[in-house]
């Protein structure tokens, strides 16, 4: 069930199976879904135009939270990203807020003080510290999100205008230099970003826009290799498990980037 509302306080405090709760941003969202996974199936309630109050509450001043950031998570947001959280057998009914105060059973937001406070590393083990989760090398390897398949490229490619490392561009072009590239990639993303990336290594690939998050889970799951920076498509495909090339900020070592998951089938540049 996939529902909205403005209150929720008194339905919430009268809960005892779990319940849980995030501000976004979209990739925060589903590195944070092991954490229901592991406490048990329950609703999911989804705090509209948040985020600022949110990481303001955890230390950040409000200058430091980017304009991106402020916009989210929107109304069009929800309901892209509702149904892949309700198709997963761990959350019961998805719910959007606009209660920046919502008290639930497990408030996924508080990764906030921990992430880049008492630990620095990738987003996983930072929700599994916050909550007290013992994490393991299995968990670094075991998906967390199901989808069916949706065939549409052995490669699928996104690259977002945030999050970019000028000193990886020659191995973006190497990328688009393998064989038959333009037929076996399809780009997934903004308009403006596909047009980018064509100009940007001379390159014809198709590009596919999904109806919702679900059906863009669909295409990645179906897919052999992903390439990415660090936005919303890895977080994806991380939580699928699938073999990935990531595009790293140039501002953090790698065992120190919130998105490195030392897997044999995923690549760093």
């Amino acid at each position: 069930m996939i529902a909205i509302s403005n209150n929720l306080t008194v339905i919430t405090s009268k809960m005892t199976k779990p319940s849980y709760c995030h501000s976004g941003s979209l990739g925060d969202i589903i590195y944070a879904l092991p954490v229901c996974k592991h406490f048990g199936k329950g609703d999911f309630f989804v705090k509209l135009h948040s985020i600022e109050y949110t990481t303001t509450k955890y230390g950040y001043r409000p200058e430091h939270v980017s304009e991106v950031h402020r916009r989210q998570l929107t109304v069009e947001a929800f309901n892209n990203l509702a149904p892949l959280l309700e198709s997963q057998p761990y959350i019961n009914a998805v719910v959007s807020t606009d209660d920046s105060a919502l008290e639930v059973m497990y408030d996924l937001d508080k990764f906030r003080g921990v992430m880049w406070r008492t630990f620095e590393g990738n987003y996983l083990e930072s929700y599994f510290k916050t909550f007290n989760i013992p994490y393991t090398a299995q968990d670094i390897i075991t998906p967390w999100l199901i989808a069916s398949k949706t065939p549409i490229s052995p490669i699928i490619v996104t690259r977002t205008f945030r999050y970019r490392n000028l000193n990886s561009e020659a191995t973006w072009q190497k990328f688009t230099q393998i064989p038959n590239f333009s037929t076996l990639a399809t780009f997934v993303g903004l308009d403006d970003e596909y047009e980018d990336f064509k100009q940007a290594f001379n390159v014809n690939i198709s590009h596919y826009k999904p109806k919702d998050f679900l059906d863009l889970a669909c295409v990645i799951n179906a897919a052999d290799h992903i390439i990415s920076n660090q936005t919303f498509v890895y977080s994806l495909a991380q939580g699928l498990g699938k073999a990935t090339s990531l595009e790293c900020i140039p501002d953090r070592p790698l065992a120190r980037n919130e998105c490195y998951f030392p897997r044999p089938d995923n690549y760093y540049f």
